[in-house]
């Protein structure tokens, strides 16, 4: 396979229509021999990121751009502000949520050749496909097609401070 220098423009971005908060593909695995996936990720102010999960199979990296976001980092909670990189190894239980009033933006590395660049993707079309329209409903579909992707998603991981973002009380 060849492969091409280029720039990626902000519009050249793919979006994708995941339910749970904004997301783009800026880099997709077969731009590069390495195989990483780069997303840019965004989430509305006060609203929950991604549900306590664990990746069998990748790696990720947020660099936060904008806002401020909380993550679960295996059995703690930890702060990330702009310019701030936040590593999450896979098997590790994490999570992200934003508590502020102002949205957070992020650009999101996965690890090489990963089949997780498609889940995005597949959530999207099975959500339009089915016609959810309720979150919670997304939520569970969500969990679902993770285990496919090796993506385990336990909501007993929740912290008591991110349950109000996740409608868990």
């Amino acid at each position: 396979m060849s492969y091409t220098s280029t720039v990626v423009t902000a519009g050249g971005q793919r979006e994708i229509p995941f339910p749970l908060h904004p997301i783009f593909q800026v880099v997709n695995s077969t731009d590069m021999p390495s195989g990483v996936s780069f997303f840019h990720s965004a989430i509305p102010a006060g609203a929950p990121g991604a549900p306590p999960h664990v990746h069998a199979h990748e790696d990720e990296l947020y660099y936060i751009l904008e806002g401020t976001a909380h993550f679960l980092l295996g059995d703690r909670v930890g702060t990330a502000g702009v310019g701030d990189t936040v590593i999450l190894p896979r098997g590790e239980f994490h999570a992200n949520w934003n508590e502020g009033d102002t949205p957070v933006t992020s650009l999101v590395f996965v690890s090489q050749n990963s089949r997780f660049e498609g889940f995005f993707d597949d959530v999207a079309q099975r959500v339009i496909a089915q016609g959810i329209e309720d979150p919670k409903e997304a939520a569970m579909l969500v969990g679902a097609t993770g285990a496919e992707y090796g993506v385990t998603i336990d909501m007993s991981k929740t912290p008591d401070r991110a349950k109000p973002f996740f409608g868990m009380g």
